[in-house]
């Protein structure tokens, strides 16, 4: 496809890249991968293979590079023009985290991607430990967890 850029510098070129954020299919992939990454250090911290500092480290590095990403810090992805910000996804994830937002705020660095992401890594963890009572039950868990998140990054939440 031919570059076409708009007036206000949007390359419409990038809509069809596998690193656009309106995509579902690159949002979902991104949470997905995410959710794999902290299921296999659950697993490994588990077993004794990870310490409880390498899983700290990994997941705070994870994060963070996640919430760079949606959060329109990442100049390798494409964000939806107006959204991907701290102000119109960042009001979103407040809104949707409400409870979670206002009392862990601050070990987020008051970042909102990171508490979306820290909030997904939680409930990943949880369900991964609950997996060894009822896998089914942690499976379903973890995936009602990721279309939540999908839908808040792809601002579906607000469109019902």
């Amino acid at each position: 496809m031919p570059e076409i850029i708009r007036d206000d510098g949007f390359n419409v070129g990038d809509t069809e890249s596998d690193k656009y954020l309106g995509s579902p299919v690159v949002v979902g992939k991104l949470v997905n991968d995410f959710c794999n990454d902290v299921y296999e250090w659950t697993k490994a911290r588990g077993n004794g293979s990870m310490s409880k500092d390498e899983m700290t480290e990994h997941l705070t590095n994870r994060i963070s590079d996640i919430a760079d990403i949606f959060m329109g810090r990442n100049n390798e992805y494409s964000g939806v023009m107006g959204w991907n910000n701290k102000f119109a996804l960042g009001l979103s994830i407040k809104q949707t985290l409400r409870t979670f937002w206002d009392k862990y705020k601050d070990n987020y660095d008051n970042d909102p991607g990171k508490a979306q992401f820290g909030w997904l890594a939680a409930s990943v963890v949880d369900a991964a430990i609950s997996s060894l009572d009822d896998p089914d039950a942690a499976g379903a868990s973890i995936l009602a967890k990721k279309d939540q998140v999908i839908k808040v990054l792809l601002g579906l939440n607000k469109r019902a």
